[in-house]
């Protein structure tokens, strides 16, 4: 585990939490888990001769080490305009009530674009 972000590797977090993977096989990519964490569905390649690409599904026994997830009392995100002093393109986010937030904004291949706000957070510390 990445101590510094908490961030565990897929393969660690399975093998915690009693599942074995072939150690021939390569996860490439997670598309979609079950809301009550049991099932993980992704794919990957083979390591070895003649190097398929396989889709899996994982089911997992229990999710002890997962954190519960947390429920958004609301969070309203503005559509994009221009304003008179910037020449580029800006939106707005808002929530109700004071909590820990990770705004980030990612590329439609996922890669991660740019972090707009991480940590403790109050309405005031919206975005306009």
């Amino acid at each position: 585990m990445d101590t510094a972000t908490g961030v565990k590797e897929i393969n660690e977090w399975l093998a915690d939490n009693g599942v074995f993977m072939d150690p021939n096989f390569h996860i490439e990519g997670i598309q979609a888990m079950t809301p009550d964490g049991t099932q993980i569905f992704g794919s990957g390649k083979m390591l070895t001769p003649p190097y398929a690409t396989k889709s899996f599904r994982i089911r997992v026994p229990a999710t002890l080490d997962a954190p519960a997830p947390v429920a958004v009392t609301r969070l309203e995100l503005s559509a994009p305009h221009r304003t008179r002093r910037a020449a580029h393109r800006t939106g707005g986010w808002r929530w109700q009530s004071e909590s820990d937030v990770d705004l980030a904004v990612f590329d439609a291949a996922g890669r991660h674009v740019t972090t707009l706000l991480s940590g403790p957070a109050s309405r005031r510390d919206a975005g306009r």
